[in-house]
């Protein structure tokens, strides 16, 4: 409950100038001490005010209301959380799109001025060399313009998709904080830590490449007229399949964001399963039941992976094809133009691939990734709306809609709770009542005592009174705040004061006299720290009973107006449960109304009232001698509810802990060995103390590189030594036919125009002034008249016979790039599922020890978040790594071919970037590191949260 971090470092950003902002330098002393040492938490800056949580939560969240209230008021238009989120985020996407739009438009000039460059070298130029120097500038400087404006623009987009995943990471957590019991059997644990870990990361990137939904159209448009000027109606073909491929590419974007919803919800299934397996470990360990439940998360991994390799072949299609676009564009259109007979010069040829470079990047890159990553956020934003419009619980001032109830605060005739005729029922019951006609009053300074055989709407009845359990018809009337001591403890990872407290100001008296009351005096004594003693995940450094009598010390120090208490007294021997009894619920809160669920009959005949239960009806009530009167055996009653209680206990082991819908949330969660068997006395509590499991570890974190075995294990865990060898020749022979191909088509164009700037000039000097004009229409003809009598050795070029080389090659990359993408994402998907595996495989094996000192959202931090990068983001991020290395080792070995003097440059540039790769890495890693760390406890408080919902409510 305490702030754990006090540290106060200003952050740089917020007193950066123009230029630092431009080249990010605010960055840099963050990433010197990085470079010199591994950075800690302290070493990270303050949150600025506009980036904070609070902030974008709170405007998203002011701005969803406002779509829950137009929903109320036109039950036709419905809550969108899409339209909360573009009214938060979105004109600044827009307007980012104009520094997208000046950015491509000058992309769009670099292509041209680059030809008016190349031809500056052909024999016939007129470009003077004081106008190539200025285009050879136009050209530099067109391209130090792009890389100053992208990487701030870039940042400010990025800085928006984290915006949007934080305002929604408080959303979702401030709904969880108000879901009812009806809500959560829609939901679970699993689910919301799913929502928080992988459907909330589509932000980060989901809406970068947005703006060329518009943008590219129009650069479409702009090229295409370009490219029209100077191949005329041969570029139509090349431009024909990339429309073809923007088609495909919609058609795999839309097959993909299928997969991903099924993959979102077989996630959902496998870490619930996770998450109640974990809680139970105990119980697992006890009944040796390790091999069933791996079998079952087996299986359900299974079922999910089969979805993921789908998803990740759709991907591997999209990347290939969008790998070899450009090359199949270039065949389509220059075949086309050769067979029409057109002069192919290099000029024409680099002109017209860099403009299809622009178009190719537009439409085979930027349109599919936007439809893609903004489908995928879509399908994220549609499961977050769904959660978000799930019910609430009442407010306990307001009265319902139905006509029928209605709760309300004034006191009626001196009575602190009214039951009037209740009838209730849980959401998920269409026929069966869960209470019927239930009648009560209940004074000020009473005790009612409420018994019955296990299934007969106790703890339900304790529900409708907190407004958990929606009431059908009748009324119910309460007086004030509300306390409840839950059946199973709660207990969060904190001091034993902090849970106390929760929250509310320490008060010495009262403190100690709840402490006295709650027999907890001597084991504050006999803790290491006192009540400063910090009590672990799920409360494992005490034993069953000291956590139910914190529990309930929770409840009297919240100094309410009635109090609810659900057999608090079961999980403690009878000498602390007399103790209780007398000192805390006939001492400290004697004077307030209490309502005590309880099966032992030496409590229940010290009620002032009793109320007997039978299958949700109300049978008796009266006082314990009215209810001998009338012949209610309490004996045989108490007898058989306890053995009931036992058999219900068996039984939900057998059903791994998960009982029944019908019943509270509280009596969902499963109870743990040390619960169950933990009826001990303040000496045994005491005993336990001195072999306590240590105080939670912090989580460990790597430091320095990742080493070269990293990546062995992973590509091994994946396909072994031969398919990692497959994968490197597969990219080895793609990279060769790519550059072949780049060779053969600058091959074709030089040889095309050296034939015919020999018989230019060969029917120059013979003819002089009245030379033959050479064009593509009469070349052929006349060089097959004067080929030979001119005594030349260059023949007129064969167009067939570059056309089938440059077809068999354009084909050659299309497979090879097919067979390697898809290779490569089953490598990943293959290697994730066995890291899967084998991690579960090493936790189910863990001694117990391990489940007590690492919290259950350290655990599922693992299991959700990590695997779902090695199952998403992974892949795709490796195989972009590769096909970025692959671009950048072609271009130096094939310029290095053409031009050796190439390679001199290199090796010192090579050097620079290593310098400034390890420069950036070693701070990345860390920052990487330190966010997976930090990210456990926010599922820890989590789950722990939605264990005390109504714990917080009151």
């Amino acid at each position: 409950m305490d702030k754990k971090f006090t540290k106060d470092k200003p952050n740089p950003l917020a007193k950066a100038g123009l230029l630092s902002k431009v080249f990010f330098w605010w960055l840099n002393p963050l990433f010197k001490t990085g470079y010199k040492r591994t950075l800690q938490e302290d070493d990270m800056f303050n949150v600025l005010y506009d980036d904070s949580s609070q902030k974008q939560t709170e405007d998203l969240e002011r701005e969803w209301q406002k779509e829950l209230d137009q929903g109320k008021e036109s039950p036709k238009r419905l809550p969108s959380l899409r339209r909360a989120l573009f009214r938060v985020f979105g004109a600044k996407y827009l307007l980012l799109g104009l520094c997208t739009l000046l950015v491509e438009a000058t992309r769009t000039t670099q292509p041209i001025v680059l030809a008016w460059l190349i031809d500056y070298f052909s024999p016939e130029s007129t470009v003077t060399t004081t106008q190539a120097y200025m285009y050879a500038l136009i050209i530099s400087a067109g391209a130090l313009a792009q890389t100053v404006l992208h990487h701030p623009y870039m940042y400010v987009l990025m800085q928006q998709g984290w915006r949007m995943r934080v305002a929604c990471c408080g959303l979702i957590f401030r709904k969880a904080l108000k879901l009812n019991n009806s809500a959560l059997m829609k939901s679970n644990t699993g689910q919301i830590v799913n929502l928080m870990s992988n459907d909330v990361n589509r932000f980060d990137q989901g809406f970068m490449f947005f703006n060329y939904l518009w943008i590219g159209p129009l650069e479409i448009l702009t090229v295409t007229v370009l490219l029209y000027r100077d191949l005329g109606p041969s570029c139509m073909a090349g431009l024909g399949f990339m429309l073809v491929q923007l088609a495909l590419s919609s058609a795999i974007g839309k097959l993909f964001s299928k997969y991903r919803s099924q993959t979102a919800h077989r996630t959902d299934s496998r870490i619930r399963t996770m998450s109640e397996i974990i809680s139970a470990m105990r119980v697992i360990k006890m009944y040796t039941w390790e091999k069933p439940f791996s079998e079952m998360v087996a299986k359900l991994r299974k079922h999910e992976i089969q979805v993921v390799v789908k998803a990740a072949m759709c991907r591997g299609l999209n990347m290939a094809l969008s790998s070899v676009s450009l090359r199949m564009v270039v065949f389509f259109t220059f075949v086309t133009f050769a067979l029409t007979e057109n002069n192919l010069t290099a000029g024409v040829v680099f002109k017209s691939i860099g403009l299809y470079n622009i178009l190719q990047l537009a439409v085979s890159t930027f349109i599919p990734l936007a439809v893609a990553q903004v489908s995928e956020s879509l399908v994220s934003i549609r499961r977050i709306q769904e959660f978000l419009l799930l019910e609430e619980v009442d407010d306990p001032k307001a009265s319902s809609t139905n006509g029928v109830i209605s709760v309300t605060s004034p006191q009626d005739a001196g009575c602190s709770v009214i039951l009037d005729k209740v009838k209730a029922k849980w959401a998920g019951d269409s026929e069966q009542l869960t209470l019927k006609n239930i009648t009560l009053k209940l004074k000020p300074g009473q005790l009612l005592a409420v018994i019955g055989p296990v299934g007969s709407g106790k703890s339900s009845l304790l529900s409708t009174v907190l407004q958990e359990l929606p009431v059908m018809s009748g009324e119910v009337k309460v007086h004030g705040k509300v306390g409840y001591a839950s059946q199973q403890p709660w207990v969060f990872s904190g001091t034993v004061r902090q849970n106390i407290l929760f929250g509310r100001p320490y008060k010495e008296e009262e403190y100690r006299k709840t402490i006295q009351a709650c027999a907890l005096k001597k084991d504050l004594e006999l803790l290491p720290h006192g009540d400063m003693t910090l009590v672990g995940d799920r409360g494992v450094t005490l034993s069953g009973g000291q956590k139910a009598r914190i529990n309930l010390a929770r409840t009297v120090y919240h100094d309410a107006d009635v109090y609810l208490l659900d057999d608090p007294l079961s999980a403690v021997d009878a000498e602390v449960g007399r103790h209780l009894f007398n000192r805390c619920i006939q001492g400290a809160l004697v004077n307030k109304p209490r309502i005590l669920v309880t099966h032992q009959l030496q409590y229940v005949q010290e009620a002032d009232q009793i109320l007997v239960l039978l299958e949700g009806e109300q049978v008796a009530l009266g006082t314990y001698s009215e209810l001998l009167q009338s012949g209610i055996d309490f004996a045989k009653m108490m007898a058989t509810e306890e053995e009931e209680d036992g058999e219900e206990e068996e039984e939900g082991r057998k059903k791994n802990h998960r009982l029944s819908r019908g019943t509270p949330r509280r009596r969902v969660r499963s109870r743990t060995f040390s619960e169950t068997l933990s009826a001990k006395s303040a000496e045994s509590d005491a005993e336990e103390e001195d072999v306590a499991v240590p105080l939670l570890e912090e989580e460990d974190r790597m430091t320095g590189s990742v080493g070269w075995s990293v990546y062995k294990d992973y590509f091994k865990a994946g396909v072994g030594v031969l398919g990692c060898l497959f994968a490197v020749l597969m990219n080895c022979s793609y990279i060769v036919i790519y550059l072949i191909c780049d060779w053969w088509l600058a091959y074709w164009a030089e040889h095309e125009e050296e034939y015919r700037a020999t018989l230019h000039s060969w029917s120059f000097s013979r003819n002089g002034h009245n030379a033959t004009f050479l064009n593509s229409s009469n070349v052929g003809d006349y060089a097959n008249t004067t080929a030979e009598p001119m005594g030349l050795s260059i023949t007129p070029s064969d167009t067939n016979f570059y056309m089938y080389i440059f077809a068999a090659l354009t084909v050659g990359s299309l497979l090879l790039s097919l067979v390697r993408m898809w290779h490569l994402f089953f490598i990943t998907v293959q290697s994730s599922k066995n890291l899967h595996n084998d991690m579960f495989n090493a936790i189910i094996r863990a001694p117990i020890r391990f489940f007590d000192t690492n919290p259950v959202g350290r655990i599922l931090n693992r299991f959700s978040k990590d695997i779902g990068q090695l199952d998403d983001m992974f892949p795709w991020t490796f195989a972009d790594f590769i096909e970025g290395f692959l671009a950048i080792l072609g271009i130096i070995v094939l310029a290095g071919i053409i031009n050796p003097w190439v390679f001199l440059p290199t090796l010192p540039l090579l050097l620079l970037f290593i310098y400034i790769r390890r420069y950036y890495l070693s701070t990345s890693r860390d920052i990487k590191r330190l966010e997976g760390t930090t990210r456990s406890p926010v599922f820890s408080h989590l789950s722990a949260t939605l264990q005390g919902l109504w714990t917080m409510y009151m």
